[in-house]
């Protein structure tokens, strides 16, 4: 299990740090925006695990395919946030 919450930090906005699932690469998280206190799943993932160019090819086409998509079925990408960890 995941227990690193050391990147809740760098997003201040945000509150309440609940795992969702996770992944091979990745974490799925419910937070809260601490103003409007709306509640988002944050997905992250371990750059370690993404070294392989194949893997981070796939991370992109995910990001590319959710920011074009708007259905009530299917969860909205809102933003990209990218960090040098």
């Amino acid at each position: 299990m995941h227990t690193d919450f050391s990147f809740i930090f760098t997003l201040s906005f945000l509150m309440s740090c609940v795992p969702l699932g996770f992944g091979s690469y990745a974490v799925v998280r419910l937070v809260q925006d601490k103003s409007t206190k709306d509640k988002f799943a944050l997905k992250t993932y371990d750059k370690l695990k993404l070294a392989d160019p194949q893997k981070r090819k796939n991370v992109a086409r995910e990001v590319k395919i959710l920011s074009k998509i708007k259905h009530p079925n299917i969860i909205r990408l809102y933003d990209v946030i990218e960090t040098d960890v």
